[in-house]
């Protein structure tokens, strides 16, 4: 029996959001030590997520522009990932009480994440679980990676089993929408449009 090798696309407007996001981060690490460190985590987890996802198959690059019909998709499943998102988080507290940060490094992590998170466990690991166990498909790989970020967001939620949940929840969304667009832009404009709403910059 064949199975679909799953994959998604990081285009021009997906690395264009990840090359802006650590930039900025970049930029406001420097002169604080605090933000610097989590500046090079932040980078080190996108980079690891590039390699890993191109290593194993799970994300490509696109060698040309994005077409009208393709970003046309990808606003179709941005608009799906994040109403999705908006919905779960009249459920979740915006800002968790135990971030014990002053809120603009908060703000600045909050927002930056956003691209390493969707790098690493939508570019990398959702894929790479969806091929690696066939058998149970795009819905098993992405409900694995779901709750691979369900439980790395522990030190953000704690052990609130219904905001773990909803992020959960949220993770699946996101790797199902990048699946269905075969690009990781949904994924990425969501988180990052969330996070800018969640921590106040909006």
């Amino acid at each position: 029996m064949s199975y679909e090798r799953y994959y998604v696309v990081l285009d021009a407007i997906g690395l264009g959001t990840v090359v802006l996001s650590l930039s900025i981060l970049f930029l406001e690490g420097l002169g604080a030590s605090s933000v610097m460190l989590t500046a090079v985590y932040i980078n080190l987890l996108t980079v690891a997520g590039l390699v890993l996802g191109v290593g194993t198959g799970g994300l490509r690059w696109a060698v040309s522009g994005v077409n009208h019909t393709q970003a046309m998709k990808e606003l179709v499943y941005y608009l799906y990932a994040f109403g999705a998102i908006a919905l779960m988080n009249l459920f979740v507290k915006a800002i968790p009480p135990n971030l014990a940060i002053s809120p603009n490094v908060g703000r600045v992590i909050a927002v930056e994440i956003s691209s390493a998170e969707e790098v690493w466990f939508r570019g990398f690991f959702g894929t790479y679980l969806a091929n690696q166990y066939r058998r149970a498909g795009l819905v098993g790989g992405m409900l694995a990676q779901a709750i691979v970020f369900a439980t790395y967001h522990l030190f953000v939620y704690g052990d609130d089993p219904s905001a773990l949940l909803i992020v959960a929840g949220a993770g699946f969304i996101m790797g199902y929408a990048d699946i269905k667009a075969k690009s990781l832009t949904p994924s990425l404009l969501a988180h990052l449009t969330n996070n800018l709403f969640a921590s106040g910059v909006i």
